[in-house]
């Protein structure tokens, strides 16, 4: 996330939208007004220090540090991955290193973490404990997003899936739509 240039402005009562230079915007909600002009004075102080740098010196600050996977890793392992079974009829299952970190979920091709694959965002991802479709995978959890699945996590045992999801869960999507009937606000902010 690229702060250089971004807009703050106000959305609604608890929200507020930055539009980043990509053009994307990115609507925050937080559980009161005060947090939420809080949260607006601190993107603004970043977005001006990071305007106020040369390009060589401005890493372009995330806020905060932890949301954007910093940090000692709370749980790494092996775990085999499937993506987007719908989609793909054959479905290659793949085994992947995957490192949580704050909020983010990387993935590695193996133990060395020389090849890194990509990560997540939990915070745009929901989970599902118990999926009703498993493809023929006993013992397994999705992570998806609003458009659709994205993956399916295996494990070997139940015990090894209980483990997983109890660290992942917490990181996922709290808020998903403010349409939905059964909102639920998270301690400070959550990004939708």
């Amino acid at each position: 996330v690229g702060l250089r240039n971004a807009i703050v402005e106000e959305y609604n009562q608890t929200g507020f939208k930055v539009t980043y230079q990509t053009n994307k915007s990115v609507i925050y909600y937080a559980k009161e007004h005060k947090i939420k002009t809080e949260w607006m004075e601190n993107f603004n102080e970043a977005i001006n220090e990071i305007n106020n740098m040369n390009d060589e010196e401005a890493p372009d600050m995330l806020i905060p540090q932890e949301h954007f996977g910093f940090g000692s890793t709370q749980k790494a392992g092996y775990i085999l991955v499937m993506t987007n079974p719908h989609k793909n009829e054959d479905n290659p299952v793949r085994k992947y290193y995957i490192e949580l970190k704050g909020e983010v979920l990387y993935y590695f091709s193996d133990q060395t973490k020389e090849h890194n694959k990509g990560r997540l965002q939990l915070e745009n991802f929901k989970v599902d404990k118990d999926p009703k479709e498993t493809y023929g995978k006993e013992h397994c959890f999705c992570l998806y997003q609003k458009n659709g699945l994205f993956a399916y996590l295996i494990f070997d045992n139940d015990l090894e899936k209980k483990g997983w999801f109890n660290v992942i869960k917490p990181h996922t999507l709290k808020i998903y739509s403010v349409k939905d009937k059964n909102i639920g606000y998270i301690t400070n902010i959550a990004i939708i």
